[in-house]
């Protein structure tokens, strides 16, 4: 883990408590392939044609883990999940 093996993930790490040097440190540790194929990163759109292949094989439940409150400011975070959840839950349903 490019925290330490003794970290335990998520509990371990606090964004903002974080140091931006710290960040950017890990951040270069951390291979995009891995990060590509563990989070699901985009619009609404890119979301679902990622979630396609396991609505096809016959997931039944998705559960979506949002970030968006690390990354965007506050209302930044209102105004997409006003726009790209609807979006998410209407292509969602069409498949």
């Amino acid at each position: 883990h490019p925290s330490g093996p003794e970290c335990r993930g998520h509990p371990d790490v606090i964004p903002h408590a974080v140091p931006p040097e710290k960040l950017r440190d890990i951040a270069r540790k951390i291979p995009l392939a891995m990060l590509e194929e563990y989070m699901f990163v985009g619009n609404a759109d890119d979301i679902a044609a990622r979630l396609r292949p396991y609505i096809k094989a016959g997931v039944d439940h998705i559960i979506l883990g949002d970030w968006t409150g690390l990354t965007f400011a506050p209302d930044e975070v209102g105004r997409l999940f006003s726009t790209q959840l609807p979006r998410l839950r209407q292509l969602l349903s069409a498949m």
